[in-house]
């Protein structure tokens, strides 16, 4: 109890520095961000005011100056087509952590009809999603990405800029705890991108990759295969493995997902 207590002690202590650090900074003083909407950051950053206010600033600027080709299409409906690929899909079930399992998959990755910008936003609005829930917040997430069939068309897409802002987004500008990135079916070409990625991601987490190759008992030593999908060698069907109802829920808050956005623009409410 009293650990319990001194943890919300400390969440309220660092949402009252970062609001504070938050009004006084020029570019973010207009926006009217919930304290719910905040806690994202406080949770995310483990109660550390400073690196909550600076990933809080580099969320907006990433929106609002950086990439804002890219976040004016910060919808769902703009890539439903990625969703009805099943690409990028989480599980229905967490791990024995309590953390959600995010499935990343190549052989359903069409160059010519999914863009490197298709797959971000992608991303980017199953994580928002995701952070709703404070348990997510507390514990973060984990990967898996199948790179089975990823070959010279992919590679082509992947360039050095694209990984570079990949990081700089994910890495530098959300709230997310990336717990583990686990790599199966995993070629040549995968360890030409880690190896583009790593000078942009902090050594914390290039400690939290695992890379299996095509030994699955390797991965089911971090993830069961009770709550894994038959096609990654898991006892569920397709039909009982993943969360629809995220998926669900991302589609009827396409108007909050384009608010998120322009409040960061124009100084709005969130």
């Amino acid at each position: 109890m009293g650990s319990c207590r001194n943890k919300r002690s400390s969440e309220v202590e660092c949402l009252k520095a970062l609001k504070k650090l938050k009004e006084g900074d020029e570019k973010l003083r207009g926006c009217q961000l919930s304290d719910e909407f905040l806690l994202r950051f406080v949770r995310g950053k483990n109660c550390d005011s400073k690196s909550a206010f600076e990933t809080l600033k580099n969320y907006a600027h990433i929106r609002r100056d950086k990439y804002r080709h890219l976040f004016a299409n910060y919808h769902p409906s703009t890539v439903r087509h990625v969703f009805d690929s099943g690409m990028i899909r989480v599980l229905k079930h967490r791990d024995d952590f309590g953390r959600p399992v995010f499935v990343m998959r190549t052989d359903s990755w069409d160059v010519t009809e999914i863009s490197i910008n298709d797959i971000l936003i992608t991303t980017l609005l199953i994580l928002e999603e995701l952070l709703y829930s404070k348990e997510t917040q507390e514990k973060g997430v984990v990967i898996i990405r199948d790179y089975d069939k990823f070959g010279l068309s992919h590679m082509r897409l992947c360039t050095l800029g694209e990984i570079k802002k990949a990081c700089t987004i994910f890495v530098n500008s959300f709230p997310c705890k990336y717990k583990a990135a686990h790599i199966i079916r995993n070629s040549y070409f995968f360890h030409c991108l880690l190896s583009m990625a790593k000078p942009f991601m902090p050594s914390k987490l290039r400690d939290r990759f695992f890379v299996h190759g095509w030994n699955m008992d390797s991965l089911y030593a971090h993830v069961s295969p009770d709550v894994l999908p038959e096609f990654l060698g898991g006892r569920l069907s397709e039909e009982d493995a993943w969360d629809t109802s995220l998926e669900e829920r991302i589609f009827k808050n396409d108007e909050n997902f384009r608010n998120v956005n322009s409040n960061f623009i124009t100084g709005g409410s969130l």
